[in-house]
Order: structure tokens, then sequence, then C-alpha cells
């Protein structure tokens, strides 16, 4: 599902998490492949297993129905601010 050849999904910068591919519509079918996509991950969730898979926040939000503004992401950068300035290293994988 995740393979970068199907364009339905690209990882982000830092390689941890995925999001939709925004070239994925070269997939004639590209929709019916989300819905499956969909279906077989809110299945494994249902069912209690875990995907070796990661989406962005913002998927999430939007998988969830809750609305993704500004605020999220100056609640995100503060987060991180703060890591930072504890010199927590989990900080570090989001600022190189």
């Amino acid at each position: 599902m995740f393979n970068p050849n199907y364009a339905l999904f690209m990882s982000t910068e830092d390689g941890c998490t995925f999001q939709p591919n925004p070239n994925s519509s070269i997939n004639l079918d590209d929709l019916n492949y989300f819905r499956f996509v969909g279906r077989i991950v809110g299945k494994a969730v249902t069912d209690g297993y875990l995907l070796d898979a990661h989406f962005t926040r913002s998927l999430y939000k939007h998988m969830l129905g809750v609305k993704v503004s500004h605020v999220t992401m100056l609640h995100f950068s503060f987060v991180l601010t703060w890591l930072i300035s504890f010199h927590i290293p989990i900080a570090k994988a989001y600022t190189s």
C-alpha cells in the first residue's frame, strides 16, 4: 500500500510518516484504491493490529473530521521548541 511506485502515498521529509501523494491521479482508479486502503487500515485498527506505517497529523485529523488550523501547527511548533530547549533527542529528528 505504501510502496512509492503505487503513487498513492509519499513519505514526508523526515521519512517517518506518510501523506497522500498529490500525483495519485496517475492511477486511473486512485479513489477506489484509497477507499480500499482506508478499509484495510480501519479493519486493522478495529481488530487491534498495529500497522508499521504512520500518517501525518493533518491526515489523521482529516480522517476524524477534525478541522486542521494554524493553531494546531503553532501547538506543534511550541512542543518542538520545548523539546529542543531541554535537549530531548526526539526533537533532533524534526529539526535536522
